[in-house]
């Protein structure tokens, strides 16, 4: 993300840390989405949040984040977003380019026949998989 102009990267909140931000990208839910709606989140800033890694509900005091003039909370969906946009071709052909060209890593960490996907299915259920699980047609 640096590499593509984020100033700046948190990989790590602190509830009472003063700095605010224009645009947070959250994918942990739960204590850590609360923390930015409360206190991370800047005037007119947004916060997009797309997933809920944590697993654990959300819950958070609406008044420091409704007395933030302008500031929303969207949830992305990518699929919705892609047949909104009739992008997947577009994006399908960039981002194999990126990746051919040594770009975009895709973070495979698993490879296995399509003749058995059995452990690689049971492996990304059981979130043992960091990255991407791939089957090989052999």
């Amino acid at each position: 993300l640096r590499e593509l102009g984020a100033g700046e990267l948190i990989t790590d909140l602190e509830a009472d840390a003063s700095e605010r931000y224009d645009v947070v990208i959250e994918s942990v839910g739960g204590a850590s989405l609360a923390t930015v709606l409360e206190s991370r989140v800047a005037p007119w800033g947004i916060v997009i949040s797309f997933g809920n890694s944590s697993r654990e509900p959300t819950s958070f005091n609406v008044s420091p984040f409704y007395n933030l003039t302008g500031a929303s909370l969207r949830g992305l969906r990518v699929w919705p977003e892609i047949d909104r946009h009739e992008s997947g071709p577009s994006d399908l052909r960039l981002l194999g380019e990126l990746v051919a060209g040594g770009e975009l890593d895709p973070q495979v960490s698993l490879t296995a026949s399509w003749r058995e996907p059995g452990p690689a299915i049971e492996a990304l259920r059981e979130r043992r998989v960091r990255g991407k699980a791939v089957l090989t047609v052999d």
